[in-house]
């Protein structure tokens, strides 16, 4: 919308030249896809702290899980040796 208005003030018709209204709402115009552009990327990085929390959290939660999935590790572990068949059993002879 900005390249339109500058290609129809600067044009070569010389129409919204001659016209001072004209060329004030044009430049209203170029004013407000400024502004509107910069709220769009101010708006654009908003979700950016939200996302990071949320990150944060789910670390946390992966984190416990995979500290208490470790905790049965050395039960089965010992499960596994005397689980076995042996002429002697480890440990009592």
């Amino acid at each position: 919308m900005r390249e339109t208005t500058e290609v129809a003030v600067r044009g070569g018709t010389g129409l919204l030249a001659e016209d001072a209204c004209l060329h004030n709402a044009c430049v209203r115009i170029k004013r407000a896809a400024v502004i509107t552009e910069r709220y769009r990327g101010m708006l654009g990085d908003l979700p950016g702290p939200c996302l990071s929390g949320i990150s944060n959290r789910m670390n946390g939660v992966i984190k416990l899980f995979a500290a208490v999935s470790a905790l049965p590790i050395p039960i089965n572990l010992t499960a596994v040796v005397y689980g076995m068949v042996f002429l002697r059993m480890p440990g009592l002879c």
